[in-house]
Formats: C-alpha cells, structure tokens, sequence
C-alpha cells in the first residue's frame, strides 16, 4: 500500500499490527516512510507528518538496539532526520554505521557536508566513493552523479541586482548607458 502511495491504508494496517506486536520493528519502520510519504509539503499537516517519522524511526531504532542494530534500520533513521533537517542527529546516525561498510550511511554524511557549505570535503567524500572499484555499481554511479552535480553547482554565478539607481522611473537609457569600450 505505501508504493502504492496510499499512505492512510497503509498506516491503518500498520497500526493494526503494532497493537498485536509492539516490538515489530519492520512495522515501525514502514510507518515511518508512510509519514515520510505524506510529507509532501503542499500539504498542511505534513509538519506533523515529518514528526510523526521522526517518532517512529527513534522508536525502531531504540528496539532495534537491544536485537543487534540493523545498518538498514540506523540509515533509515539518518534519512528521517537529515529530510527533516536535524542534520547533527543526522550525522550521529550516519556516523555510527560510516565504519561498518555502510555507503548509504557514507553518501549521507557527503551529503550532510554540502549542506553545510563544505563541499570540498563532500565532494571529496563522494569522489573516492565514485572511483572505488570494490563498491556497487550503482553507489559508484550515484556518488559519480553527485560529484557532477556539486561540480555544476559551483561553476553557476549567482547575479544579484540591489537596484541602487539614480533616478527613478528612468526606463529608457536615452544614449547614456553604453558600454565602455578599452582599446588596449
């Protein structure tokens, strides 16, 4: 029902089956992505949407611990919470997993990086991941598709226009806004 995008089935029988079993940790993790789901943010609940995840991904992380702490479960939690935009809780998650292999959990934390302005450590994160040849393909193509899109990023120029002018309502230049023209 979720891949269906029918969020509100989904959680009813997600519901159903926590009341039976309250420790069924794939349960609370569906349910998270459902609230993930209907965050879409022209809706006007989806702020009690992206809580909602955060609750539950806490909760199934918290059960998970004592079982022996699925990688999967510690990056779901990570996305949660960089989506929401607890990018330290975020990177705790991601960090906590980074050492036992996790690209998903590596990808996260270049992420993270560039979201707080340090891109040339992000973009060095994800290169190395990009050009290993022991990882995934698709990590490989993903960390590459990365790079190339902080790349463009960077070689964007921002124009900013403070609209100090001299008179206003002057629309036309009337001749005297031309360009300098150096002959060296």
């Amino acid at each position: 029902q979720r891949l269906a995008q029918q969020y509100d089935d989904a959680l009813l029988t997600l519901r159903r089956a926590l009341a039976l079993r309250d420790d069924f940790t794939e349960a609370f993790a569906e349910a998270a992505l459902c609230f993930l789901g209907k965050a879409d943010p022209a809706n006007a609940d989806a702020p009690e949407s992206l809580a909602r995840a955060v609750r539950y991904v806490d909760r199934l992380v918290e059960l998970d611990a004592s079982r022996g702490r699925l990688p999967s479960f510690v990056e779901l939690q990570g996305f949660v919470l960089a989506r929401v935009g607890e990018s330290s809780r975020a990177r705790r998650a991601f960090e906590a997993i980074a050492d036992q292999g996790s690209d998903f959990a590596r990808i996260g934390l270049a992420i993270l990086d560039y979201r707080q302005k340090r891109s040339s450590s992000a973009r060095d994160a994800l290169a190395a991941l990009g050009n290993d040849p022991g990882r995934a393909q698709a990590t490989q193509a993903f960390a590459r598709g990365l790079v190339d899109a902080i790349d463009d990023h960077a070689n964007k120029e921002q124009l900013r226009d403070a609209f100090a002018r001299q008179e206003l309502g002057l629309w036309q230049d009337e001749g005297r806004l031309r360009p300098a023209i150096v002959d060296e």
